[in-house]
């Protein structure tokens, strides 16, 4: 008899793994990116505002997608996808730039430990796969309310790298991250996560993530794959040395051509 209910027991606890795993869950989050301006940084973006008819006419297109952007992620317990969704007056418009950008999305696996990205460099594409970074996060009990959501406090540090006059260095940024553990999974906007649920608010630096809305997809059937690999690939230092190296080759291009009056452009 104990037998027959252990083997009953295992073909449950079976049959319940596999029902899980054709019910994942896929959530989706739409997060509004702000920057903060130094008084000098605001100042200068006004004048050019004030003096320069193209920026002014591009002043709507540059507050939706530069200053302030929109980025969409689809996420369920072990993988995401995030990317920017470009918004325009003009639909035609924001259709052809999401649609040619369509392979440039942040992949990243819990389970690895690993993300991916595409990237373009003038005219080529490449591949950055790299290790997802550790926040050293501290959890503090501080909570407030998000939606309907209950969020945690947690404060951490990044390490980010950037390259400057053709060296590539370190600056160090206190983060503060609003996590939720109704959503038991340790992800969040851009690279961040590790966390013991959703991060629904992020800011570092200058940096701010804000989630505008999120919702469980039942209806539509999303795939999150990884992005097709391109010929060119490697880590994120990689990517900024290799960045550097073309905009120099571009530069003496430019440089050489403009000299003798010839088209940048031609090969």
């Amino acid at each position: 008899m104990r037998l027959i209910f252990f083997f009953l027991l295992l073909l449950f606890l079976n049959n319940f793994s596999i029902l899980s795993q054709t019910n994942k869950q896929i959530w989706k989050a739409v997060f509004l990116y702000q920057k903060i301006y130094t008084v000098k940084e605001k100042a200068r973006m006004d004048s050019l505002i004030k003096n320069d008819d193209f920026y002014r006419q591009m002043q709507d297109y540059a507050n939706n997608n530069i200053h302030h952007k929109t980025y969409v992620m689809y996420l369920d317990n072990q993988v995401s996808k995030f990317y920017q969704k470009i918004i325009d007056k003009n639909p035609e418009i924001a259709e052809y730039i999401n649609q040619k950008n369509k392979d440039k999305y942040l992949f990243k696996s819990l389970k690895s430990g690993k993300y991916i990205q595409n990237y373009s460099i003038l005219s080529i594409s490449y591949t950055v796969t790299d290790s997802l970074p550790d926040f050293h996060w501290h959890i503090t009990g501080e909570q407030k309310k998000i939606g309907k959501y209950t969020v945690i406090k947690a404060i951490g540090q990044e390490t980010r790298t950037y390259r400057k006059d053709g060296k590539l260095k370190d600056i160090h940024l206190e983060l503060t991250a609003w996590f939720c553990p109704d959503i038991p999974v340790p992800n969040g906007p851009e690279l961040y996560g590790g966390l013991p649920g959703f991060i629904m608010e992020l800011s570092a630096g200058k940096d701010i993530f804000l989630l505008k809305e999120i919702s469980v997809n039942l209806k539509k059937k999303i795939k999150i794959k990884p992005p097709v690999v391109q010929k060119h690939k490697g880590t994120y230092k990689e990517f900024l040395k290799e960045q550097g190296k073309i905009y120099q080759r571009f530069k003496k291009r430019y440089e050489n051509r403009r000299n003798k009056q010839e088209n940048l452009w031609q090969n």
